[in-house]
């Protein structure tokens, strides 16, 4: 179900984003202009973000792998999760001794970790 669902979106360009290099790899922007032809959808312009290209409900906000991301700075932050629904992201402020633990732990638990 998972990869059924969780469609490929395409890429949402900016206005001009060819002509005007520095707004090349900048984020989306609405084009506001009344005569313009990506705000109008006229063919073989980019693509507009619209309520269509939203995720199904039951698969919104998960990562690409289908398990539900969490944050962790200490083994109490998972120790309560199901191994089958979460997976762990471990916080880049946490030192290497630590994160050595953290691993190893959450390992013997069977979580996935996102960022060994």
């Amino acid at each position: 179900m998972l990869n059924k669902q969780k469609k490929k979106k395409p890429k949402f360009r900016r206005q001009f984003y060819k002509q005007k290099r520095r707004i090349e790899g900048k984020g989306y922007r609405k084009p506001r202009g009344i005569y313009s032809h990506q705000q109008m959808k006229i063919k073989g312009r980019n693509t507009m973000p619209s309520i269509g290209y939203g995720e199904h409900r039951a698969v919104r906000g998960l990562h690409p792998s289908g398990f539900k991301e969490v944050l962790v700075r200490h083994i109490t932050d998972y120790s309560h999760l199901d191994p089958k629904v979460y997976a762990l992201r471990i916080s880049g402020t946490i030192g290497a001794k630590k994160r050595v633990t953290l691993i190893k732990k959450a390992k013997d638990a069977g979580f996935k970790i996102l960022n060994e």
